[in-house]
Parts: structure tokens; C-alpha cells; sequence
């Protein structure tokens, strides 16, 4: 999967909510961004899914609420691209990078991911949730030694 600079500067979430009140408010004026609010600590389960991430994924809100990510990984998901965001998640670090995943009805999606922590808005030194920001690059990550139909 290639990308040119230009590609994932067109990606980039670049001036995300930094606390989870912001972040809520962000996601219910933005209900068809792909955005996941997740817990602070491992395995980072989910609180709160947009509608935008739920199309993406094909689960449901409440099929998605107190699941970690790994729910949606598969064979074709890349160990190491999962590693480094947690990695820098448990830094208090925020990360990005392309991830293959699966959809409900298994098949594969090429997902390009954003984190963020989310700190306490009377004290900026504590993360308290991670925000999870996700675009569907499928269409540029085809790779012909994944079948999409199969998994």
C-alpha cells in the first residue's frame, strides 16, 4: 500500500479535540466521520462509535460498545501496524498508520487510523481516552495477495 505525502496530508485529521467532552460534542455535530472514543488503558475498550465508523466496520453501536479494536482484525491485519499504535498509545503518544481489518461480513478493508489522547480538561497531564479517527483507503491499498471477498 502506497501513499504519496500529499495522499495522507488529504487524510489527516489536524486540529482534533483534545479532552472527551470536546471530543463528544465533536462527534455528535459530526456523526458520519469515522470516529471510536475509547478507554485510556488496555486493551483501549470502546466507549462511544460514530455512525461514519459503524457504515465502515458494519457493526452496530452496541455490537462495538465494551469490544476492543481487535474485534475487527484478522488474518491480513498487520501485527506491527497494530503494535506501534499501541505502542504509542501507552507512550500518551498520538500515532497513525494503515491497517487491514475486517468488516462484519468478513470482508477485508484497508483502513488508514488516527489516535489521539484525550486528557482531563483540569488536568492536561492525565489522558483519560484515546479518539480513534479512521478513513477507509481501500480503494488505494488494493493488493492483489488479499482477497477482499474472502478474507
Amino acid at each position: 500500500c502506497f501513499f504519496s505525502l500529499q495522499d495522507f496530508l488529504a487524510l489527516k485529521m489536524v486540529n482534533p479535540p483534545r479532552t472527551y467532552q470536546e471530543a463528544m460534542s465533536f462527534m455528535k455535530q459530526y456523526e458520519n466521520v469515522p470516529l471510536v472514543i475509547t478507554m485510556a488503558d488496555i486493551p483501549f475498550l470502546i466507549l462511544e462509535t460514530s455512525s461514519g465508523w459503524c457504515h465502515i466496520c458494519g457493526h452496530t453501536k452496541e455490537e462495538l460498545t465494551g469490544r476492543s479494536m481487535r474485534m475487527i482484525q484478522g488474518a491480513h491485519t498487520d501485527p506491527v501496524a497494530t503494535e506501534h499504535l499501541c505502542e504509542a498509545a501507552q507512550r500518551g503518544e498520538e500515532a497513525e498508520a494503515v491497517v487491514y481489518n475486517y468488516h462484519k461480513d468478513g470482508r477485508v478493508f484497508c483502513n488508514y487510523i488516527q489516535i489521539f489522547p484525550l486528557v482531563d480538561a483540569t488536568n492536561p497531564a492525565k489522558i483519560t481516552h484515546y479518539l480513534g479517527f479512521f478513513q477507509d483507503v481501500t480503494d488505494a491499498c488494493r493488493d492483489r495477495s488479499v482477497d477482499e471477498t474472502n478474507g
